[in-house]
Protein backbone atom coordinates (compact mmCIF):
# COMPACT_ATOMS: atom_id res chain seq x y z
CA UNK A 1 0.00 0.00 0.00
CA UNK A 2 0.90 3.69 -0.01
CA UNK A 3 -0.24 6.99 1.39
CA UNK A 4 -2.85 7.49 -1.33
CA UNK A 5 -4.44 4.04 -1.14
CA UNK A 6 -4.59 4.27 2.67
CA UNK A 7 -6.18 7.73 2.51
CA UNK A 8 -8.63 6.41 -0.09
CA UNK A 9 -9.57 3.51 2.17
CA UNK A 10 -10.17 5.85 5.12
CA UNK A 11 -12.24 8.25 3.03
CA UNK A 12 -14.46 5.44 1.74
CA UNK A 13 -14.93 4.16 5.27
CA UNK A 14 -15.93 7.60 6.56
CA UNK A 15 -18.47 8.17 3.78
CA UNK A 16 -19.91 4.70 4.24
CA UNK A 17 -20.35 5.20 7.99
CA UNK A 18 -21.66 8.76 7.61
CA UNK A 19 -25.16 7.45 6.90
CA UNK A 20 -25.20 4.93 9.76
CA UNK A 21 -27.03 6.87 12.43
CA UNK A 22 -30.44 6.66 14.02
CA UNK A 23 -31.71 9.82 12.37
CA UNK A 24 -35.18 9.32 13.88
CA UNK A 25 -33.82 10.33 17.29
CA UNK A 26 -31.93 13.43 16.21
CA UNK A 27 -33.54 16.63 17.54
CA UNK A 28 -33.80 19.86 15.58
CA UNK A 29 -30.23 20.72 14.60
CA UNK A 30 -28.11 22.98 12.43
CA UNK A 31 -27.91 20.33 9.71
CA UNK A 32 -24.85 21.67 7.91
CA UNK A 33 -22.80 21.94 11.09
CA UNK A 34 -24.03 18.51 12.17
CA UNK A 35 -22.75 17.00 8.92
CA UNK A 36 -19.37 18.73 9.28
CA UNK A 37 -18.97 17.56 12.87
CA UNK A 38 -20.02 13.99 12.08
CA UNK A 39 -17.55 13.69 9.20
CA UNK A 40 -14.73 15.11 11.31
CA UNK A 41 -15.50 12.69 14.16
CA UNK A 42 -15.61 9.71 11.79
CA UNK A 43 -12.37 10.78 10.11
CA UNK A 44 -10.52 11.07 13.44
CA UNK A 45 -11.81 7.66 14.51
CA UNK A 46 -10.90 5.94 11.24
CA UNK A 47 -7.49 7.65 11.17
CA UNK A 48 -6.69 6.43 14.69
CA UNK A 49 -7.79 2.89 13.85
CA UNK A 50 -5.16 2.81 11.11
CA UNK A 51 -2.24 4.31 13.01
CA UNK A 52 -0.22 1.10 12.63
CA UNK A 53 -0.68 1.28 8.86
CA UNK A 54 0.38 4.93 8.81
CA UNK A 55 3.46 4.08 10.87
CA UNK A 56 4.39 1.28 8.45
CA UNK A 57 4.61 3.82 5.61
CA UNK A 58 7.35 5.78 7.42
CA UNK A 59 5.79 9.15 6.62
CA UNK A 60 6.99 12.19 8.55
CA UNK A 61 4.53 13.93 10.89
CA UNK A 62 4.29 17.01 8.71
CA UNK A 63 3.26 15.06 5.62
CA UNK A 64 0.81 12.99 7.62
CA UNK A 65 -0.83 16.08 9.11
CA UNK A 66 -1.04 17.69 5.68
CA UNK A 67 -2.77 14.57 4.34
CA UNK A 68 -5.24 14.63 7.24
CA UNK A 69 -6.10 18.28 6.60
CA UNK A 70 -6.51 17.66 2.88
CA UNK A 71 -8.73 14.65 3.52
CA UNK A 72 -10.96 16.58 5.91
CA UNK A 73 -11.16 19.37 3.34
CA UNK A 74 -12.41 16.90 0.73
CA UNK A 75 -15.00 15.47 3.10
CA UNK A 76 -16.15 18.92 4.10
CA UNK A 77 -16.65 19.91 0.46
CA UNK A 78 -18.57 16.69 -0.17
CA UNK A 79 -20.72 17.55 2.83
CA UNK A 80 -21.52 20.97 1.37
CA UNK A 81 -22.83 19.27 -1.77
CA UNK A 82 -24.84 16.84 0.33
CA UNK A 83 -26.30 19.71 2.36
CA UNK A 84 -27.48 21.44 -0.82
CA UNK A 85 -29.38 18.29 -1.80
CA UNK A 86 -30.65 17.92 1.76
CA UNK A 87 -31.88 21.52 1.73
CA UNK A 88 -33.60 21.15 -1.64
CA UNK A 89 -36.11 18.50 -0.56
CA UNK A 90 -39.04 18.69 1.82
CA UNK A 91 -39.58 16.99 5.16
CA UNK A 92 -38.07 17.00 8.62
CA UNK A 93 -34.44 16.05 9.25
CA UNK A 94 -35.21 12.33 9.55
CA UNK A 95 -37.29 12.17 6.37
CA UNK A 96 -34.78 14.07 4.26
CA UNK A 97 -31.78 12.16 5.56
CA UNK A 98 -33.54 8.85 4.96
CA UNK A 99 -34.46 9.85 1.40
CA UNK A 100 -30.84 10.71 0.61
CA UNK A 101 -29.32 7.64 2.25
CA UNK A 102 -27.96 5.37 -0.50
CA UNK A 103 -27.14 1.69 -0.51
CA UNK A 104 -23.42 1.42 0.23
CA UNK A 105 -20.53 -0.97 -0.38
CA UNK A 106 -22.61 -3.48 -2.28
CA UNK A 107 -20.72 -6.60 -3.39
CA UNK A 108 -21.93 -7.76 -6.81
CA UNK A 109 -20.84 -11.02 -8.43
CA UNK A 110 -21.59 -12.04 -12.01
CA UNK A 111 -21.09 -15.75 -12.64
CA UNK A 112 -22.22 -15.29 -16.23
CA UNK A 113 -19.47 -12.80 -17.05
CA UNK A 114 -16.96 -13.95 -14.43
CA UNK A 115 -16.51 -10.54 -12.83
CA UNK A 116 -17.25 -8.96 -9.47
CA UNK A 117 -16.97 -5.60 -7.80
CA UNK A 118 -17.79 -3.43 -4.81
CA UNK A 119 -20.07 -0.54 -5.66
CA UNK A 120 -19.61 2.47 -3.38
CA UNK A 121 -23.03 4.06 -3.76
CA UNK A 122 -26.41 3.19 -5.25
CA UNK A 123 -28.70 6.22 -5.08
CA UNK A 124 -32.45 5.93 -5.61
CA UNK A 125 -33.96 9.38 -5.86
CA UNK A 126 -37.15 10.47 -7.64
CA UNK A 127 -37.62 7.01 -9.13
CA UNK A 128 -34.16 6.96 -10.73
CA UNK A 129 -31.25 4.68 -9.88
CA UNK A 130 -27.72 6.07 -10.02
CA UNK A 131 -24.51 4.18 -9.31
CA UNK A 132 -21.68 6.39 -8.04
CA UNK A 133 -18.03 5.79 -7.15
CA UNK A 134 -15.80 7.85 -4.83
CA UNK A 135 -12.41 8.93 -6.19
CA UNK A 136 -9.73 10.89 -4.32
CA UNK A 137 -7.39 11.36 -7.28
CA UNK A 138 -6.55 14.71 -8.88
CA UNK A 139 -7.86 13.72 -12.31
CA UNK A 140 -11.51 14.48 -12.94
CA UNK A 141 -11.87 12.74 -16.30
CA UNK A 142 -14.96 10.53 -16.26
CA UNK A 143 -13.85 8.77 -19.45
CA UNK A 144 -10.96 7.23 -17.50
CA UNK A 145 -13.51 5.28 -15.45
CA UNK A 146 -16.03 4.54 -18.20
CA UNK A 147 -15.21 0.82 -18.37
CA UNK A 148 -15.39 0.44 -14.59
CA UNK A 149 -18.75 2.22 -14.51
CA UNK A 150 -19.98 0.11 -17.42
CA UNK A 151 -19.09 -3.06 -15.51
CA UNK A 152 -21.03 -1.75 -12.50
CA UNK A 153 -24.06 -1.26 -14.77
CA UNK A 154 -23.54 -4.79 -16.12
CA UNK A 155 -23.43 -6.21 -12.59
CA UNK A 156 -26.56 -4.32 -11.63
CA UNK A 157 -28.36 -5.60 -14.72
CA UNK A 158 -27.52 -9.22 -13.95
CA UNK A 159 -28.61 -8.97 -10.31
CA UNK A 160 -31.79 -6.95 -10.74
CA UNK A 161 -32.74 -7.48 -14.38
CA UNK A 162 -32.44 -3.84 -15.39
CA UNK A 163 -29.71 -1.28 -15.91
CA UNK A 164 -29.35 1.81 -13.69
CA UNK A 165 -30.37 5.17 -15.14
CA UNK A 166 -26.95 6.76 -14.59
CA UNK A 167 -23.42 5.96 -13.47
CA UNK A 168 -20.82 8.42 -12.30
CA UNK A 169 -18.09 9.55 -9.93
CA UNK A 170 -17.76 11.86 -6.95
CA UNK A 171 -14.33 13.41 -7.53
CA UNK A 172 -13.77 14.39 -3.91
CA UNK A 173 -10.55 16.31 -4.33
CA UNK A 174 -12.14 18.89 -6.58
CA UNK A 175 -15.69 18.68 -5.22
CA UNK A 176 -16.75 17.60 -8.71
CA UNK A 177 -19.73 15.33 -9.32
CA UNK A 178 -20.10 13.81 -12.79
CA UNK A 179 -22.48 11.21 -14.17
CA UNK A 180 -23.65 9.90 -17.53
CA UNK A 181 -26.78 8.07 -18.70
CA UNK A 182 -26.41 4.30 -18.99
CA UNK A 183 -26.95 3.06 -22.53
CA UNK A 184 -27.11 -0.40 -24.02
CA UNK A 185 -23.86 0.46 -25.83
CA UNK A 186 -22.08 1.10 -22.51
CA UNK A 187 -23.23 -2.21 -21.05
CA UNK A 188 -22.32 -4.08 -24.25
CA UNK A 189 -18.86 -2.49 -24.21
CA UNK A 190 -18.32 -3.66 -20.63
CA UNK A 191 -19.45 -7.21 -21.47
CA UNK A 192 -17.13 -7.38 -24.50
CA UNK A 193 -14.14 -6.02 -22.57
CA UNK A 194 -14.64 -8.51 -19.74
CA UNK A 195 -14.91 -11.34 -22.26
CA UNK A 196 -11.73 -10.14 -23.98
CA UNK A 197 -9.79 -10.08 -20.70
CA UNK A 198 -10.89 -13.64 -19.92
CA UNK A 199 -9.85 -14.76 -23.38
CA UNK A 200 -6.42 -13.15 -23.06
CA UNK A 201 -5.77 -14.68 -19.63
CA UNK A 202 -6.85 -18.26 -20.24
CA UNK A 203 -3.30 -19.59 -20.18
CA UNK A 204 -1.80 -20.36 -16.75
CA UNK A 205 1.80 -20.37 -18.02
CA UNK A 206 3.53 -17.46 -16.30
CA UNK A 207 5.89 -17.08 -19.26
CA UNK A 208 2.91 -15.85 -21.28
CA UNK A 209 2.65 -12.77 -19.04
CA UNK A 210 5.97 -10.92 -19.31
CA UNK A 211 6.82 -8.38 -16.63
CA UNK A 212 6.51 -4.82 -17.90
CA UNK A 213 8.59 -2.35 -15.91
CA UNK A 214 7.06 1.12 -15.69
CA UNK A 215 6.66 4.04 -13.24
CA UNK A 216 3.54 2.26 -11.96
CA UNK A 217 5.75 -0.39 -10.33
CA UNK A 218 7.15 2.03 -7.75
CA UNK A 219 6.74 5.72 -7.05
CA UNK A 220 7.65 8.26 -4.39
CA UNK A 221 5.01 7.28 -1.85
CA UNK A 222 4.38 3.62 -2.60
CA UNK A 223 4.68 0.64 -4.88
CA UNK A 224 2.61 -1.99 -6.67
CA UNK A 225 1.31 -4.74 -4.39
CA UNK A 226 3.31 -7.27 -6.44
CA UNK A 227 6.57 -5.28 -6.45
CA UNK A 228 8.42 -7.57 -4.05
CA UNK A 229 7.26 -10.65 -5.94
CA UNK A 230 8.53 -9.25 -9.24
CA UNK A 231 11.81 -7.76 -8.09
CA UNK A 232 12.96 -9.65 -5.00
CA UNK A 233 15.52 -11.60 -7.06
CA UNK A 234 16.33 -8.85 -9.52
CA UNK A 235 18.05 -5.56 -8.77
CA UNK A 236 15.92 -3.22 -10.86
CA UNK A 237 15.38 0.46 -10.14
CA UNK A 238 12.10 1.74 -11.56
CA UNK A 239 12.45 5.36 -12.68
CA UNK A 240 9.58 7.80 -12.48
Amino acid sequence: GNIHTLRGSITHEVLENFFDLDHSKIPSVNAQQFFFDRLQSLLVSSWKDKLDEWDSLNIDDGSRFKMFEETYGMLRMWSEGFFKKFNSIEGDFSERFKNLTPEREQHFVSHTHGVQGYIDVIEKIDGKTRIMDYKTSSKFDLNSYKLQLGIYALLHQEKFGDIPDEVGVYFLKGNVEKSIPVTDELVDLAAKEVSYVHKMTECDNIEEYPKKVSPLCKWSSGRCDFYDHCFKKVNVEVKR
